[in-house]
């Protein structure tokens, strides 16, 4: 069991990286939680989404969800799929106007 919470974590560290570590986290004042193949950034300064989530697939690839939370409701959802890791900045910044970095 505990290899497979440091390999979630290990993924889980490494796809914040690629969205821009520390950097993101400043810019955005996202709070992350993450699970499997996957993190979930709760973030604020964007009035059609709230919430992201960067899953990891099989072949290397992201499929990036976004989604507006109210009352636990899940609303307004939008999916990017076969996103590499250097359009995840990118795809973030499009899709909420939000920078990722200076």
């Amino acid at each position: 069991m505990k290899n497979s919470i440091t390999t979630t974590s290990h993924v889980a560290n490494e796809i914040l990286n690629q969205l821009g570590g520390v950097r993101f986290l400043a810019m955005t004042g996202a709070t992350v939680g993450y699970y499997t193949n996957t993190i979930v950034v709760k973030f604020k300064g964007c009035r059609k989404f709230n919430i992201m989530f960067v899953e990891l697939t099989d072949d290397d690839t992201y499929t990036v969800r976004f989604a507006k939370t109210v009352k636990f409701e899940k609303t307004n959802i939008l999916v990017f799929g076969f996103v590499y890791a250097d359009q995840l900045q990118e795809t973030f910044r499009q899709v909420t106007g939000l920078y990722t970095h200076l």
